[in-house]
């Protein structure tokens, strides 16, 4: 069956792995984030779990078409980090930064690797 031209399974099938990258990826930076920043509750799937649970909270409050909705994602999200970790709020918010740090990291040092810094500078 065809919606608009794309075929509904393939649709489908890239969503779900779409949706596997995504919660993979931000669970494994989740977890280095807090390794780096020494939280005591520590374990992949609580990362895991916070990249879920953030992940369907935004997503539910993208449908609302309010100005700064996102800032309340935001703060769900720190919320996640605040209540599965057991630290304070100051402590939520460095960990949700180091983690978005160690992906610009891991990315430059990607693309170091693979050669593809000539294309920066053109």
């Amino acid at each position: 069956m065809e919606l608009l031209g794309i075929e509904i399974g393939e649709l489908f099938t890239s969503t779900i792995i779409q949706f596997v990258i995504t919660v993979l990826l931000g669970g494994i930076l989740l977890h280095i984030a807090t390794g780096i920043l020494k939280f005591e509750k520590r374990s992949f799937t609580i990362a895991i779990a916070v990249v879920i649970v953030g992940g369907v909270f935004l997503s539910f409050l993208n449908l609302i078409s309010i100005p700064f909705v996102w800032l309340l994602g935001l703060i769900g999200y720190w919320f996640l980090i605040k209540n599965l970790y057991n630290v304070g709020w100051v402590k939520a918010i460095l960990a949700w930064l180091m983690s978005i740090f160690v992906a610009f990291v891991i990315a430059l040092i990607l693309i170091a690797i693979l050669g593809f810094s000539a294309f920066l500078f053109y």
